[in-house]
């Protein structure tokens, strides 16, 4: 796979599959946040990485399926945030 342009593939984080409280949740009651680690960038996006996690606006955001991962194609103009190691919660 290989993208055109200006587009940014990010692998949604979603919400943890037990509560704080210790309910168990079920794969389809858990949540897709709006934040994710990069995996490709397009030849013309500047100033984001592969890798580095990035919270976005879901407003432009396309969900996408890639083989078995679900995935969400953004443009960089829907970058609100790069959050740096610590300020986010891994799923």
């Amino acid at each position: 796979m290989k993208l055109v342009g200006k587009k940014i593939l990010v692998e949604p984080l979603k919400t943890k599959d037990v509560t704080s409280g210790g309910i168990a949740l079920p794969e389809q009651s858990r949540q897709t946040l709006p934040m994710g680690p990069v995996k490709q960038v397009g030849p013309e996006v500047e100033g984001v990485e592969p890798g580095e996690v990035v919270m976005f606006s879901s407003i432009g955001a396309m969900p996408v399926q890639v083989g078995k991962g679900e995935y969400i194609l953004i443009e960089p103009e829907d970058i609100l945030m790069i959050l740096e190691e610590g300020e986010y919660d891994e799923a």
